[in-house]
C-alpha cells in the first residue's frame, strides 16, 4: 500500500497560515496582513501593494494568496535548489535516487550511514514504497517541509 501524496499538502500549510494571518477573521487579508505573511516566507513584499490593488476591493483572498505564493519568484528558486540537489545525488541521471545513492552522497560529504539509516531516509521521501526516491517525491516532501517550517 503507498502513503498519502505530499502533493498539495503545502498548500494546505499555506492555507492555515493564510487562516493566522487573517487576524481579524473576515477571510481576507488586508495589505498589512498580506506583507507580513510575505515577509514570513522571504518573498519580496515590494510588489504586494500591486498585487493587492489588482484583487478585489476588499482585500487578498486565500485563492489569490495561494496563487501568488506558488507563481513567486522564491517557490521558483527554491524548486530550481531542490532540483539541482537531487541531480547530484542521482549520479547515473536515471530519474530516482536509490539507497546506494544517497548512502554515496552522504558518504561524499564525511557522513557514514548504516543502512539502517538509510533505510529510514528513503521512507521519509518515498511514497510508492519502491525503496526509491523519484524527483515528484523528492520535491514534494521538501516543499511541504520548507512550507511547514515556516509554521
Amino acid at each position: 500500500m503507498s502513503k498519502q501524496p505530499f502533493e498539495f499538502s503545502y498548500e494546505a500549510v499555506l492555507r492555515e497560515e493564510f487562516a493566522k494571518a487573517d487576524t481579524d477573521g473576515n477571510r481576507v487579508l488586508d495589505l498589512d496582513e498580506f506583507i507580513k505573511i510575505l515577509e514570513k516566507y522571504g518573498i519580496e513584499a515590494d510588489k504586494a501593494q500591486e498585487v493587492y490593488k489588482k484583487s478585489a476591493d476588499n482585500g487578498i483572498t486565500e485563492d489569490v494568496f495561494i496563487d501568488y505564493v506558488h507563481k513567486s519568484n522564491k517557490l521558483d528558486s527554491l524548486m530550481d535548489e531542490y532540483t539541482r540537489m537531487f541531480n547530484s545525488i542521482d549520479k547515473d541521471g536515471n530519474g530516482y535516487i536509490t539507497p546506494e545513492e544517497l548512502k554515496q552522497d552522504w558518504s561524499e560529504k564525511g557522513i557514514n550511514l548504516s543502512d539502517r539509516s538509510i533505510d529510514a531516509l528513503i521512507k521519509n521521501f518515498d511514497m510508492d514504497d519502491d525503496k526509491n526516491i523519484t524527483i515528484d517525491e523528492y520535491l514534494n516532501a521538501l516543499v511541504y517541509r520548507y512550507f511547514r517550517s515556516k509554521h
